[in-house]
Formats: C-alpha cells, sequence, structure tokens
C-alpha cells in the first residue's frame, strides 16, 4: 500500500492592532487529499479521500517585543467535499452519502533577524469529522455522541487522579456518553 498526499489553502486574513496584541479573523478555500493506493491495482480496503472545505477562522498575534511574537489560532473548516472519483469515499463503492466538518488549531512563535529577514516555527493540528453513509440523503446527519473518553498520563494512575482511572493498558473506558 503507497500514500500520497497533496495540501493548500487560500485566503485572506484581517487584523486589527490593539496594544500588543492584534486579534484576526480569517477566511479560507483549501483542500487536502490523502491517497491509497495498490501495487496490484486492485481498491484498497480503506478508501482515499480528497477534502474540499472553506474554513473560517479567529485568532491573535502577540508581540512579545520588537523581535519576538506568538500567534494562537482556531478555526471551523465547512467540508464541502470529501473526494467523489474511484477509490475515494465518497464513490458509489465506499459512502456515497459521506458528509462531515473538521476544527484547526495552530500556535507559532515567530522571531525577526532583521527588517526583511525572520523564521517561524509552529504547530498545526487538524481533525476531520466524517459521517460516512452508503445512501445518498438531502438531511444533514445529526453529530455522534462520544462513546468513551480515554485519559493518559506520564504520571501512575493513583497519582494522576487519585485513583479513579484504571491501570496503563486497561481499556476501560472513562466517562461513557
Amino acid at each position: 500500500l503507497s500514500t500520497s498526499f497533496q495540501d493548500f489553502l487560500a485566503g485572506a486574513k484581517l487584523r486589527w492592532p490593539v496594544s500588543i496584541f492584534a486579534p484576526y479573523l480569517s477566511a479560507a478555500y483549501g483542500a487536502q487529499s490523502f491517497k491509497l493506493t495498490t501495487s496490484s491495482g486492485t481498491a484498497p480496503m480503506i478508501p482515499s479521500v480528497a477534502y474540499k472545505f472553506i474554513r473560517f477562522g479567529l485568532g491573535s498575534r502577540a508581540d512579545i517585543n520588537s523581535q519576538l511574537s506568538a500567534d494562537l489560532g482556531l478555526a471551523f473548516l465547512l467540508l464541502t467535499d470529501a473526494g467523489k472519483n474511484d477509490g475515494y469515499i465518497k464513490s458509489a463503492a465506499y459512502f456515497p452519502g459521506t458528509t462531515g466538518n473538521a476544527i484547526d488549531i495552530g500556535a507559532s512563535v515567530a522571531y525577526r533577524f532583521t527588517k526583511i529577514l525572520g523564521a517561524r516555527a509552529g504547530v498545526d493540528f487538524r481533525q476531520y469529522g466524517l459521517s460516512p453513509t452508503t445512501r445518498r440523503s438531502r438531511r444533514r446527519p445529526r453529530p455522534a455522541a462520544p462513546r468513551a473518553l480515554y485519559l493518559s498520563s506520564p504520571l501512575p494512575p493513583a497519582s494522576a487522579a487519585g485513583g479513579l482511572l484504571p491501570p496503563p493498558g486497561d481499556r476501560t473506558s472513562v466517562g461513557e456518553g
């Protein structure tokens, strides 16, 4: 099984500086695809995805000093497509009624070496939530409630939650919903 990945995002960001902070709103259009192929040419058991989305975000940049700044942002992604071509999740062979959304969280730190030269390092997290259905429907799916919440900690269970959590490796769920 081999994989390939493609991603793009284009949009606009509106900032308004307030003291050391510069809150912003953003809107963008983007696409992200994960394609799975087999060496034999047969369809893989897991479908590929080709997300297309409209992204609405907000966040703020803080100028710590004249050279150092930090940025934190959050966005909602409205999925307009999950991939309809053969081998993709929305094709007739898999789940043609698939719908979904996503969230985006990002944080970065930037340092300006000179007036025109700087560096930025950060992390981005994107989580898709899909509702794969085998039939096409005009009804919007109701989001599913989480079934279980698993907590992890580098501390032993007794010190992490006063002995309330199961021991490591025990798949017992905490907070069934």
